[in-house]
Protein backbone atom coordinates (compact mmCIF):
# COMPACT_ATOMS: atom_id res chain seq x y z
CA UNK A 1 0.00 0.00 0.00
CA UNK A 2 1.42 3.35 -1.11
CA UNK A 3 1.66 6.12 1.39
CA UNK A 4 1.50 3.82 4.31
CA UNK A 5 3.31 5.69 7.79
CA UNK A 6 1.94 2.85 9.74
CA UNK A 7 5.40 1.41 10.34
CA UNK A 8 6.97 4.54 11.92
CA UNK A 9 4.00 6.23 13.41
CA UNK A 10 5.98 5.46 16.73
CA UNK A 11 9.20 7.53 15.92
CA UNK A 12 8.25 9.64 12.78
CA UNK A 13 8.01 12.75 15.15
CA UNK A 14 11.08 11.57 16.70
CA UNK A 15 13.09 11.30 12.85
CA UNK A 16 11.91 14.23 12.53
CA UNK A 17 12.75 16.23 15.39
CA UNK A 18 16.99 14.70 14.79
CA UNK A 19 17.08 15.85 11.92
CA UNK A 20 15.52 19.02 11.69
CA UNK A 21 14.97 20.43 15.05
CA UNK A 22 11.78 22.22 15.64
CA UNK A 23 12.29 23.77 11.87
CA UNK A 24 9.26 21.47 10.30
CA UNK A 25 7.19 21.89 13.11
CA UNK A 26 7.47 25.53 12.94
CA UNK A 27 6.46 25.82 9.22
CA UNK A 28 3.28 23.65 10.09
CA UNK A 29 1.87 26.04 12.13
CA UNK A 30 3.00 29.18 10.11
CA UNK A 31 -0.62 31.79 9.51
CA UNK A 32 -2.77 29.74 11.88
CA UNK A 33 -3.17 32.52 14.13
CA UNK A 34 -4.64 34.09 11.27
CA UNK A 35 -7.57 31.76 10.92
CA UNK A 36 -11.65 32.88 12.03
CA UNK A 37 -13.57 31.13 14.91
CA UNK A 38 -16.23 30.58 12.29
CA UNK A 39 -13.66 28.75 9.41
CA UNK A 40 -14.31 25.54 8.78
CA UNK A 41 -10.72 24.16 8.68
CA UNK A 42 -9.36 21.05 7.25
CA UNK A 43 -5.99 19.37 7.54
CA UNK A 44 -4.37 16.66 5.05
CA UNK A 45 -2.04 14.27 6.40
CA UNK A 46 -1.83 15.87 9.95
CA UNK A 47 0.17 12.29 11.27
CA UNK A 48 0.58 12.36 14.69
CA UNK A 49 -1.35 16.31 15.08
CA UNK A 50 1.10 18.02 16.79
CA UNK A 51 -0.74 21.06 14.75
CA UNK A 52 -4.03 20.23 16.88
CA UNK A 53 -3.42 22.21 19.91
CA UNK A 54 -2.88 25.57 17.89
CA UNK A 55 -6.37 25.67 16.59
CA UNK A 56 -8.36 25.52 19.82
CA UNK A 57 -9.91 28.75 18.49
CA UNK A 58 -11.41 27.49 15.34
CA UNK A 59 -14.82 25.74 15.65
CA UNK A 60 -14.84 23.11 12.88
CA UNK A 61 -11.54 21.24 11.87
CA UNK A 62 -11.76 17.96 9.64
CA UNK A 63 -8.60 15.84 9.90
CA UNK A 64 -8.04 13.58 7.74
CA UNK A 65 -4.93 11.01 8.07
CA UNK A 66 -4.79 7.41 5.92
CA UNK A 67 -2.77 6.15 9.02
CA UNK A 68 -4.91 3.91 11.83
CA UNK A 69 -2.01 4.66 13.94
CA UNK A 70 -1.41 8.35 13.42
CA UNK A 71 -4.99 9.04 13.82
CA UNK A 72 -4.64 7.18 17.17
CA UNK A 73 -1.50 9.67 18.47
CA UNK A 74 -3.37 12.36 16.70
CA UNK A 75 -6.96 11.67 19.16
CA UNK A 76 -4.77 11.53 22.25
CA UNK A 77 -4.09 14.97 22.75
CA UNK A 78 -6.42 16.73 20.42
CA UNK A 79 -9.05 19.22 21.44
CA UNK A 80 -13.13 18.79 20.97
CA UNK A 81 -13.67 20.28 17.56
CA UNK A 82 -11.75 18.09 15.70
CA UNK A 83 -13.61 15.59 13.51
CA UNK A 84 -11.01 12.69 11.89
CA UNK A 85 -11.55 10.65 9.34
CA UNK A 86 -9.08 7.80 8.35
CA UNK A 87 -9.29 7.82 4.77
CA UNK A 88 -6.89 8.18 1.81
CA UNK A 89 -7.70 11.53 0.83
CA UNK A 90 -8.34 10.99 -3.02
CA UNK A 91 -10.56 8.06 -2.29
CA UNK A 92 -12.60 9.66 0.31
CA UNK A 93 -15.59 11.32 -1.20
CA UNK A 94 -15.69 15.60 -0.21
CA UNK A 95 -18.08 17.99 -0.42
CA UNK A 96 -16.90 20.81 -3.08
CA UNK A 97 -16.88 24.33 -1.60
CA UNK A 98 -16.87 22.60 2.04
CA UNK A 99 -14.18 24.68 4.08
CA UNK A 100 -12.78 28.16 4.11
CA UNK A 101 -9.00 26.54 4.47
CA UNK A 102 -6.79 23.28 3.77
CA UNK A 103 -3.59 22.96 5.52
CA UNK A 104 -1.07 20.60 3.97
CA UNK A 105 1.69 20.20 6.27
CA UNK A 106 4.49 18.08 4.53
CA UNK A 107 1.65 16.30 2.85
CA UNK A 108 2.67 17.53 -1.20
CA UNK A 109 5.35 15.98 -1.41
CA UNK A 110 3.90 11.97 -1.13
CA UNK A 111 2.63 12.32 -4.74
CA UNK A 112 3.48 11.19 -8.18
CA UNK A 113 3.09 13.76 -10.89
CA UNK A 114 -0.34 12.24 -11.89
CA UNK A 115 -1.37 12.14 -8.51
CA UNK A 116 -0.26 15.59 -7.56
CA UNK A 117 -2.22 17.17 -10.24
CA UNK A 118 -5.04 14.92 -8.81
CA UNK A 119 -4.75 16.55 -5.50
CA UNK A 120 -4.27 20.16 -6.44
CA UNK A 121 -8.15 19.91 -8.62
CA UNK A 122 -9.58 18.18 -5.16
CA UNK A 123 -8.14 20.98 -2.69
CA UNK A 124 -9.35 23.53 -5.14
CA UNK A 125 -13.22 21.79 -5.48
CA UNK A 126 -13.08 21.46 -1.94
CA UNK A 127 -12.12 24.94 -1.11
CA UNK A 128 -14.75 27.92 -0.93
CA UNK A 129 -14.27 31.10 -3.00
CA UNK A 130 -11.08 33.12 -2.15
CA UNK A 131 -10.46 30.19 0.40
CA UNK A 132 -7.00 29.59 1.88
CA UNK A 133 -4.50 26.81 1.13
CA UNK A 134 -1.43 26.71 3.34
CA UNK A 135 1.15 24.14 2.32
CA UNK A 136 4.86 23.60 4.56
CA UNK A 137 7.02 21.50 2.56
CA UNK A 138 10.51 21.36 0.90
CA UNK A 139 12.26 22.74 -1.88
CA UNK A 140 15.31 22.63 -3.53
CA UNK A 141 18.20 25.40 -2.45
CA UNK A 142 21.50 24.05 -2.58
CA UNK A 143 23.16 21.07 -3.96
CA UNK A 144 23.63 19.80 -0.35
CA UNK A 145 19.58 19.84 0.16
CA UNK A 146 19.17 18.23 -3.22
CA UNK A 147 21.16 15.10 -1.42
CA UNK A 148 18.94 15.22 1.67
CA UNK A 149 16.00 15.39 -0.19
CA UNK A 150 16.98 12.64 -2.28
CA UNK A 151 17.60 10.66 0.64
CA UNK A 152 14.49 11.15 2.32
CA UNK A 153 12.55 9.73 -0.74
CA UNK A 154 15.26 6.74 -0.62
CA UNK A 155 14.30 6.15 3.07
CA UNK A 156 10.70 6.71 2.83
CA UNK A 157 9.99 4.96 -0.42
CA UNK A 158 11.36 2.05 1.40
CA UNK A 159 9.89 2.15 4.85
CA UNK A 160 6.56 3.62 3.76
CA UNK A 161 6.25 3.05 -0.20
CA UNK A 162 5.11 6.40 -0.77
CA UNK A 163 4.02 7.17 -4.41
CA UNK A 164 6.83 10.14 -5.07
CA UNK A 165 10.65 9.69 -6.16
CA UNK A 166 11.47 13.06 -6.37
CA UNK A 167 10.24 16.24 -5.35
CA UNK A 168 7.85 18.14 -7.38
CA UNK A 169 7.88 21.69 -8.45
CA UNK A 170 5.10 22.25 -5.41
CA UNK A 171 4.63 26.29 -6.09
CA UNK A 172 4.66 26.16 -9.95
CA UNK A 173 2.28 23.46 -9.98
CA UNK A 174 0.03 25.12 -7.00
CA UNK A 175 0.07 28.64 -9.07
CA UNK A 176 -0.42 26.89 -12.68
CA UNK A 177 -4.09 25.81 -10.98
CA UNK A 178 -6.67 28.15 -9.39
CA UNK A 179 -4.36 29.45 -6.87
CA UNK A 180 -2.54 33.09 -6.49
CA UNK A 181 -0.20 33.97 -3.91
CA UNK A 182 -0.90 35.29 -0.18
CA UNK A 183 0.45 38.72 0.53
CA UNK A 184 3.03 38.28 2.52
CA UNK A 185 2.34 35.12 3.58
CA UNK A 186 5.30 33.29 3.11
CA UNK A 187 8.31 32.38 5.02
CA UNK A 188 11.34 30.14 4.02
CA UNK A 189 14.19 28.41 6.20
CA UNK A 190 16.56 27.23 3.39
CA UNK A 191 15.02 23.78 2.44
CA UNK A 192 11.85 24.31 3.71
CA UNK A 193 8.96 26.82 3.22
CA UNK A 194 5.90 27.96 4.26
CA UNK A 195 3.51 29.85 2.19
CA UNK A 196 -0.38 30.61 1.87
CA UNK A 197 -2.14 30.70 -1.23
CA UNK A 198 -5.79 32.42 -2.33
CA UNK A 199 -8.60 30.47 -4.34
CA UNK A 200 -9.39 32.12 -7.33
CA UNK A 201 -12.13 31.99 -10.34
CA UNK A 202 -10.25 31.17 -13.30
CA UNK A 203 -13.43 31.23 -16.45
Amino acid sequence: MENDFDGIAWCYDSIVKLIFGGRLHRASIQWLETLNTSDKVMILGGGSGKILKYLTHVECIIFIEKSPKMIKLAKASAPENVQFICADFLKHTIESESSHVVICPFFLDLFSPIQLGEVLNKIARILKKKGSLFVSDFQYTTWWSKQLIKLMYAFFGISTRIAARELAPLDTLILARAFENSTYLVRTDGMIFSKAYTKINKD
